[in-house]
C-alpha cells in the first residue's frame, strides 16, 4: 500500500487523501508515509504536494505575472483535483507569505483557478477605467438632473391643480427639489467594464471567448453556481464589490451633476458665455508660469536651510512658505478648477469672513502675479458655506473630491492637507485628551506633490525654474523694490523692504518677509562684508525691542541703496 502511494507521489508530484482511502490508507498513515519518505513534502488539507514539482514552477510564473502586471491561468500548473482550498492555502502560505504582493485568486464554477497581479489591477483601475468613468458621469448626470426636473415639475403641476397660491417658503421647497442631491449613482454597467479590459488584455479575452455569453443579460450580481467566464468572474471580484470603484463613479456623477446644474442656472464663475471661459482660460494659462516661478523662488530659502542645525529658523521658514505662497497657489488652482469644471459659484469661500470681499483684482485666481514687487499675500482660509446655519461644518476637502473629477479633485485636496491645518476649515486634530492640535504641513511634500500633479490637476504642467528666468526674477524684483525704497516715506516700510532687499542681494534668493529668525541667518552669511552684519545686529536689536532709531532707518536705506555691498562702511 505504501509502495503505491509512494510511486505515485514520486511520478506526479503530489498525492490526495482519497489516493490513500482508495489503497486502504488513513489520512495519518499517508501524511507519516509520504513524510517519512521526503520530509520537504507540503501537507495541506486534502493532499500533499512535492515543492519542487509545484511550489517552485508556480512562484516562478507568478513573479513573472507580477513583472508583466498581466494574468495568469493557474490549471497548467496545479493537478485537477486540488480542492480550491488547498490551492489557495499553497497560494498564499507557500507562494507568497506576503499578503500585499498577493494579487487576486479567482476560481471558476469548474474550480479552474487564475492569478491576477496588482499590477494589472491598477493598471486597469487608473489607465482603462478612468475615461469609460467619465463618459458615464456625463451620460448618467444627464439622467439625474433631467429627473430631477421632471420631479419639480410634477409638483409645481401639482400646486396648480390644488388651485393654492405659492408663498416664498413653497418656493424654495420646489427650488431644492429641483436640484439633485449628492447621492449614490451606480457604477458602470459590467459589459462596459469587461469590453475595456479585454481590449487590454487579448490574451484573457481569447480564454474568455470559449465561453458563450449574452451581453444583453449581464449583470454585477451571479447567482450561487453561476458562471460566465474569467473575464466577468474578474470583474465582479475586483470592481462588483469595490466601494473605491464605486465611489470613484459617484463623484464623477455628482461634478457632472454640479456643472450641468450651474449651466442650467447660470451661476458659474463669471458666467458670460464659452468666449469669456476661453478668455479666462487663457490669462490663467499665461499667468500659471510667473506663479510657479514666484512659488520656486519663495522656496529656496527654506531649501537652504533643509540641514541646517537652526530648527527655529527652518520651521518658521517653512511655515511662513506654507500659510502664504503654498496656499495662494492652492486657492488659484482650486479656483480655477472650479472655473473650468462649472462648479457653482460661492460654494467655497477662500479668505477669513472677517477678512471681508477681496476687492484686490491682483488676488483673482487668471491674473498674473507682479513678482517684482509683491511683499505680501492675503491669509488664506479654504471652507464652504453651510446651508441654514448647520452646527455641523462641511468638510471642504472632502467636497473637492466628490465635487471635481476623480483625477482633479483627490489630488488637489491632498496639495490643501500639505499646505497644513491652519488654511483649510476641518484642519484640526482631535487629540485623546480632547485637546486639539493643527494638522502640521509639508513643505518638501507640497513642492513635489505641486510639480508632480499640476498636469493631472489643471492640465498644464508645473513649469521649472530655469537659470535664465531665476536671473530675470530676481534683477527685476531688485530694479523693483529700489525703486519703491526711494518713494517710501513711513519708517517701518523702508525698513521692510530694504531688509528684504539686502537678504536678496546677499542669499541671493527671495523672501517676502524679514524676522528675526532671518535676520539672524543673514547676520551668519560669510558672504556678508564684515560692516553688514553689525548693522543688521543692531536692527536686529531694535526690531526686537519694537523701535527703530532715526539713524540707523537711513542707514539701513543707504546700504539697501549702494550699487556695492563690499565697499559699504556705516
Amino acid at each position: 500500500q505504501e509502495r503505491k502511494i509512494i510511486a505515485f507521489f514520486d511520478t506526479n508530484g503530489y498525492v490526495t487523501i482519497r489516493h490513500g482511502d482508495n489503497v486502504g490508507l488513513s489520512k495519518k498513515r499517508l501524511v507519516e508515509c509520504i513524510l517519512k519518505h521526503n520530509p520537504r513534502a507540503i501537507t495541506l488539507d486534502q493532499c500533499m504536494i512535492h515543492p519542487d514539482v509545484f511550489v517552485t514552477p508556480v512562484q516562478a510564473a507568478i513573479e513573472g505575472c507580477i513583472e508583466s502586471e498581466s494574468f495568469l491561468d493557474l490549471s497548467q500548473y496545479i493537478p485537477a483535483q486540488m480542492t480550491v482550498a488547498d490551492c489557495t492555502n499553497l497560494i498564499q502560505d507557500y507562494i507568497f507569505v506576503d499578503g500585499d504582493r498577493l494579487g487576486c485568486l479567482i476560481f471558476l464554477v469548474d474550480k479552474e483557478p487564475f492569478y491576477f497581479s496588482q499590477g494589472m489591477v491598477k493598471h486597469i483601475s487608473t489607465k482603462l477605467l478612468q475615461p469609460l468613468i467619465e463618459d458615464y458621469a456625463k451620460t448618467r448626470a444627464q439622467e439625474v438632473v433631467d429627473r430631477a426636473d421632471n420631479i419639480y415639475n410634477d409638483h409645481v403641476e401639482d400646486g396648480e391643480q390644488q388651485g393654492g397660491k405659492k408663498t416664498s417658503k413653497g418656493r424654495n421647497r420646489s427650488r431644492k427639489i429641483s436640484e439633485p442631491e449628492n447621492e449614490s449613482h451606480g457604477i458602470l454597467p459590467l459589459a462596459s467594464v469587461a469590453d475595456a479590459i479585454a481590449r487590454g488584455y487579448p490574451d484573457l479575452a481569447s480564454i474568455q471567448s470559449s465561453y458563450t455569453v449574452e451581453k444583453e443579460d449581464l449583470c454585477w450580481d451571479i447567482e450561487d453556481g453561476g458562471s460566465d467566464g474569467p473575464l466577468y468572474a474578474f470583474c465582479r471580484a475586483i470592481f462588483g464589490t469595490s466601494r473605491a470603484f464605486q465611489k470613484d463613479c459617484d463623484r464623477a456623477v455628482n461634478a457632472e451633476v454640479a456643472k450641468l446644474t450651474a449651466m442650467k442656472k447660470g451661476m458659474s464663475i463669471g458666467s458670460n458665455g464659452a468666449a469669456n471661459v476661453k478668455n479666462v482660460e487663457a490669462l490663467f494659462e499665461k499667468s500659471f508660469k510667473i506663479s510657479c516661478h514666484f512659488l520656486l523662488m519663495l522656496a529656496k530659502y527654506p531649501k537652504s536651510l533643509l540641514d541646517e542645525e537652526n530648527t527655529e529658523a527652518k520651521d518658521e521658514a517653512e511655515a511662513t512658505f506654507l500659510n502664504t505662497a503654498a496656499a495662494d497657489f492652492a486657492r488659484r488652482l482650486t479656483e480655477f478648477c472650479l472655473f473650468k469644471n462649472g462648479v457653482q459659484n460661492g460654494l467655497f469661500h477662500f479668505f477669513h469672513e472677517e477678512d471681508g470681499d477681496d476687492s484686490d483684482e491682483s488676488n483673482l485666481f487668471y491674473k498674473e502675479i507682479n513678482s517684482s514687487s509683491k511683499r505680501t499675500f492675503k491669509r488664506v482660509f479654504l471652507s464652504c458655506s453651510s446651508d441654514d446655519h448647520d452646527s455641523d461644518q462641511i468638510d471642504p476637502l472632502q467636497l473637492l473630491r466628490d465635487t471635481l473629477p476623480v483625477g482633479v479633485g483627490v489630488p488637489l485636496a491632498r496639495m490643501w492637507i500639505f499646505c497644513g491645518g491652519e488654511n483649510y476649515s476641518g484642519g484640526e486634530r482631535v487629540q485623546e485628551d480632547r485637546s486639539t492640535t493643527i494638522r502640521p504641513g509639508d513643505f518638501e511634500g507640497f513642492v513635489s506633490h505641486a510639480e508632480e500633479y499640476c498636469l493631472s490637476i489643471c492640465g498644464l504642467p508645473f513649469k521649472v525654474l530655469d537659470k535664465k528666468s531665476d536671473k530675470q526674477m530676481l534683477f527685476s524684483r531688485k530694479k523693483e523694490l529700489q525703486s519703491q525704497l526711494q518713494e517710501i516715506k513711513s519708517d517701518r516700510e523702508i525698513v521692510e523692504v530694504s531688509l528684504i532687499l539686502l537678504f536678496q542681494r546677499i542669499k541671493g534668493m527671495l523672501v517676502c518677509k524679514v524676522t528675526g529668525n532671518t535676520l539672524e541667518v543673514l547676520c551668519c552669511d560669510k558672504k556678508a562684508p564684515s560692516a553688514i552684519p553689525e548693522l543688521l545686529k543692531k536692527v536686529k536689536n531694535a526690531l526686537d525691542d519694537g523701535t527703530v532709531e532715526e539713524g540707523a532707518v537711513q542707514e539701513l536705506k543707504q546700504l539697501a541703496l549702494c550699487k556695492d555691498l563690499s565697499n559699504f562702511h556705516s
